[in-house]
């Protein structure tokens, strides 16, 4: 039997056994991004509710996400402006 310590292990662990379908079985409020590098496969996911934001943007062929929109904009290289 799987006995992790952190969340961080029980995504990881979930994805191995069971794939994106395993993934969809969480309960609570989460936001991640997760990189497949064997299948070069990026999986962006979000508790069902949304209650936790996961923000992501496309710009120039690259993607940026996280879970604050100025974390977005900084990782396309966009300024925010306050005012």
């Amino acid at each position: 039997m799987f006995r992790g310590h952190s969340d961080t292990e029980v995504l990881l662990h979930a994805y191995d056994a069971w794939g994106v379908e395993g993934l969809a079985r969480l309960e609570g409020i989460f936001a991640f991004g997760l990189w497949d590098a064997e299948r070069r496969r990026l999986v962006l996911m979000r508790d069902r509710l949304g209650v936790k934001p996961l923000f992501y943007a496309l710009s120039n062929g690259r993607l940026a996400f996280g879970s604050e929109i100025k974390a977005v904009l900084a990782g396309i290289g966009a300024r925010s402006h306050s005012g």
